[in-house]
């Protein structure tokens, strides 16, 4: 009976020993999980706030170019309106050397 209880025993350790080891798996596929859980989350973060500085970026760059825009806007006016009143100036004195001319013809 010896023989017998020591196998027992044996068969005992040896079911304990499988299921230590299954349980250690399940918690090394735990803390599997848990770390690729982690890293998914870090990286969804680390995506949203690209994203976000990007969107950032491109408002800041919009509002830039739309300041220049409204420069050179602002310029091309006050340019067409110099030249609008040389032309009329222009075409006032054209007009007054004709006048002045026929006058002196008539």
């Amino acid at each position: 009976m010896s023989l017998q209880s020591e196998l027992k025993k044996i068969l005992k350790i040896e079911e304990d020993g499988r299921q230590l080891l299954e349980d250690a798996r399940r918690e090394g596929e735990e803390i599997v999980q848990e770390h690729r859980k982690r890293a998914r989350k870090i990286q969804e973060d680390q995506q949203e706030r690209l994203a976000d500085w990007e969107q950032k970026r491109r408002s800041e760059l919009k509002e830039k170019i739309d300041k220049e825009v409204q420069t050179l806007e602002k310029r091309t006016a006050d340019r067409r309106k110099r030249l609008q009143a040389m032309v009329e100036k222009s075409r006032n004195e054209t007009a007054n050397k004709v006048l002045g001319w026929l006058w002196e013809n008539q």
